[in-house]
């Protein structure tokens, strides 16, 4: 299986087993809840990355072996599932969107690449701001 077939399948999978979840009626009465629940786990994930000293893991869960990193595993791992969850919820494939959110993504970098080029920015080498302007003139041009 790919990296991408991998990935769709554990969205779907989340995806099934709340739907399952839901038929026993243990589900959210609407998306709201499920977004708070975003939230939670997102300041749950900020929370341990503080403790980390704001550090993320250079090469992958475990690599560093340093503080926290299965929780962390853990804890990125629920912050996707209450996106699913959000997705689920609004009637809408979490793997659909997230590959074309993926695609979008690649075609605004793209973008972000050629013009970067065009004006002199090498990247790497350019700091976040400019690139970041760059983007924001790629996005609002409908890219």
């Amino acid at each position: 299986m790919t990296r991408t077939s991998d990935q769709e399948c554990a969205l779907t999978r989340a995806a099934s087993v709340q739907a399952a979840a839901a038929n026993k009626g243990f589900d959210w009465p609407g998306p709201d809840g499920a977004l708070e629940k975003v939230s939670e786990e997102t300041n749950e994930v900020a929370a341990l990355m503080g403790q980390r000293g704001g550090r993320g893991s250079q090469g992958g869960p475990g690599t560093q072996g340093g503080l926290g990193e299965e929780q962390l595993l853990d804890e990125v791992g629920d912050l996707l599932f209450a996106v699913v969850n959000v997705a689920r919820l609004l009637g809408i494939d979490p793997a659909s969107a997230l590959g074309r959110a993926t695609a979008r993504f690649g075609r605004r970098f793209a973008e972000v690449e050629r013009i970067a080029r065009r004006r002199g920015l090498p990247m790497p080498g350019t700091e976040l701001g400019p690139l970041d302007r760059i983007w924001d003139e790629v996005k609002s041009r409908g890219f």
